[in-house]
């Protein structure tokens, strides 16, 4: 899995920031299969110094075989003014998703693979004379995104701590229904982190990801440096 993505030949113009990501998940399992699911991510500018994002991800999950899982929900999205290309004005996005979730090993490393499909609203906005956001229309979108990840414990690479990890992953968004600005790709995502499992329903993990963003303005793109820390939490039924 290759960690950097190469956006030389993608972007005219290209911003790179610095950002720091704080990401919480919980589970609440209601019974053997059925889970109601429940994200927020803290995305911060220069370094957390100013907000980026906020993203907000309530679903429901099902397990349908051990190794299988679909989840579907709603998100909620608040865009702020960042980093060396900002955009004009701060914008709301609400957004349904439905994902399958698969699950595999072959030998010491585990395997999950993801394809989440996304319908989109994002807020056409406006300063008000009073620098109010004001949201005077909204624009479609849908998109596919496809996630592979990859971990191995800590002792097989020879290391006695039986709770360390380390893992990697990639996602890669694309458009549906039609290019934007005349390309289909949105975003690129990949890290490497390590990872702590401190009891079987608490685990953190933190580590590095350069994100690529296709801007909506033609020629112009992201490549980010971020600092992400991840926390996962579960409650309910064994």
């Amino acid at each position: 899995m290759a960690l950097l993505f190469s956006v030389s030949s993608l972007g005219a113009q290209t911003a790179t920031n610095e950002n720091v990501w704080v990401q919480l998940f919980h589970e609440h399992r209601l019974d053997g299969r059925w889970s109601l699911t429940g994200e927020a991510q803290f995305r911060r500018s220069e370094l957390g110094k100013s907000t980026q994002q906020l993203l907000l991800r309530p679903g429901v999950s099902v397990a349908v075989s051990p190794r299988l899982r679909l989840g579907a929900g709603y998100a909620f999205v608040d865009t702020e003014r960042y980093g060396d290309a900002p955009v004009g004005v701060p914008f709301p996005e609400h957004r349904l998703w439905q994902h399958a979730v698969v699950s595999a090993a072959t030998g010491d490393v585990a395997w999950q693979g993801r394809v989440r499909l996304e319908q989109r609203w994002l807020g056409v906005t406006r300063f008000t004379p009073t620098r109010d956001v004001e949201v005077m229309d909204w624009r479609f979108r849908q998109r596919a995104r496809g996630l592979l990840r990859a971990s191995v414990d800590a002792t097989a690479l020879g290391v006695d701590l039986p709770s360390l990890y380390a893992t990697t992953w990639n996602e890669f968004f694309v458009h549906l229904g039609g290019a934007v600005n005349g390309r289909t790709i949105d975003q690129n995502r990949a890290t490497v982190q390590l990872g702590w499992r401190a009891s079987p329903r608490f685990r953190i993990e933190a580590g590095y990801m350069q994100q690529y963003i296709v801007r909506g303005a033609p020629g112009v793109s992201e490549v980010n440096h971020s600092v992400i820390v991840s926390l996962w939490t579960t409650s309910g039924a064994p």
